[in-house]
């Protein structure tokens, strides 16, 4: 708070506060013989300022991908989008994507890198990306207030036993 005190022609003392951030100055005016009166003055313009953060984000709209029966030594592809990931931010987000080894129901398991995934329809074996443990940012980027799918297929080793297995897969957004 700043206060100021000016002298003025005809015994009159002005005295003004002006608080920092306020829209509103008030001037009261004061006689040397005690008479007081205030004014209360709008200030004109106030300029405001803020920076809007950019944001990215991922939505999935399936979270459970379901694979073929396939024999050891094959790959099971999708032939569908299993996965349309949407970005309601307001820039461009590439996909971070990673994911745990397979589990079977009993105590049968494969690698997490006999996954691939790749936003082109056209995934098999040698077309793809392999899934990794750790986060990997891939060049697939979702565009603002866009969509995309992705696709996913599983190498199944030769000599895997038989069972029903399970993957987790992370699928986030890194803006």
């Amino acid at each position: 708070m700043t206060n100021k005190t000016l002298s003025l022609i005809s015994d009159i003392l002005v005295n003004f506060s002006i608080a920092a951030f306020a829209f509103m100055v008030v001037i009261s005016a004061f006689a040397l013989s005690g008479f007081s009166s205030a004014v209360t003055v709008t200030a004109p313009n106030v300029v405001a300022s803020m920076t809007v953060l950019s944001t990215c984000e991922i939505s999935l709209s399936n979270s459970v991908i379901t694979l073929p029966a396939t024999a050891p030594g094959s790959f099971a592809p999708t032939d569908n989008g299993v996965v349309t990931d949407s970005n309601p931010g307001n820039i461009a987000g590439n996909v971070v994507i990673y994911g745990g080894n397979w589990i079977g129901t009993g105590s049968n398991t494969f690698y997490v890198t006999n996954t691939v995934w790749n936003p082109s329809s056209s995934l098999n074996q040698i077309i793809g990306n392999q899934l990794t443990s750790s986060p990997f940012t891939s060049l697939l980027q979702i565009p603002a207030a866009g969509s995309s799918t992705i696709y996913f297929g599983a190498n199944v080793p030769s000599g895997q036993a038989a069972d029903t297995y399970s993957q987790n897969i992370v699928i986030e957004a890194s803006c």
